[in-house]
């Protein structure tokens, strides 16, 4: 739930500062609200902007450190061993944490450039206030398109739900040995290998019978 908060974070982020900026150009385009007015609107969108990015990257911390590893960005970048301020480092560690950070570091920059230009000309402010949002909705929209960093990891229950289903648990250590199955990708897919003929089966075929079936004839 945490990491599902953080990605809707960003992408209603996102969505205010490309309406925003759209809509703030128009309006300077065409004159036809007050450049005062708009410089103010669109320094609340910078704030509000700030605001749900940093608690974009505050979902993406606590993933790390409460071992959230049902988010792939975490199981790939973490462990449990690790003590909790290495866990809090690893948070950025990634390809995609670390566009998470700089994002969030352009949301700072444009909050900061909102609150201290105060004393520049309203309609100079507010095209600079634009053209940052216009930034911002780049690299969000590359960070949510190619870089997610709240991605869940796919099949891997589904997959040890099949491979119980099919009865192909694994009793001890003694016989994990034995029954250790393998998973190889060929052109055709994946096939499961078993035994020690290497024969290659379909796990469709593997469901009709035990393991204990096939590898009892080439014990």
């Amino acid at each position: 739930m945490i990491a599902e908060l953080g990605q809707w974070s960003l992408a209603l982020a996102l969505a205010i500062a490309l309406v925003s900026s759209i809509l703030g150009f128009w309006h300077l385009t065409r004159q036809s609200l007050s450049t005062a007015y708009l410089s103010r609107a669109l320094t609340g969108t910078a704030l509000l902007n700030f605001f749900l990015i940093a608690l974009s990257f505050g979902a993406l911390i606590w993933s790390f450190i409460a071992n959230d590893f049902s988010v792939r960005n975490v199981a790939e970048n973490s462990n449990s061993l690790l003590p909790t301020a290495y866990r809090f480092a690893a948070s950025w560690g990634s390809h995609e944490g670390s566009l998470l950070l700089w994002v969030l570091m352009l949301a700072g920059w444009t909050a900061a450039v909102a609150l201290r230009s105060a004393n520049l000309a309203h309609g100079f402010r507010a095209r600079v206030m634009a053209v940052l949002l216009i930034l911002q909705v780049a690299f969000i929209g590359l960070l949510l398109a190619s870089s997610n960093p709240f991605l869940r990891r796919s099949n891997l229950g589904t997959l040890v739900t099949s491979l119980g289903e099919c009865s192909m648990g694994i009793s001890n250590g003694r016989n994990f040995i034995r029954k250790l199955v393998g998973l190889y990708r060929i052109r055709l897919g994946w096939l499961v290998v078993l035994g020690s003929c290497r024969e290659c089966i379909h796990l469709a075929l593997a469901c009709r019978n035990s393991i204990d079936t096939f590898i009892s004839g080439h014990r």
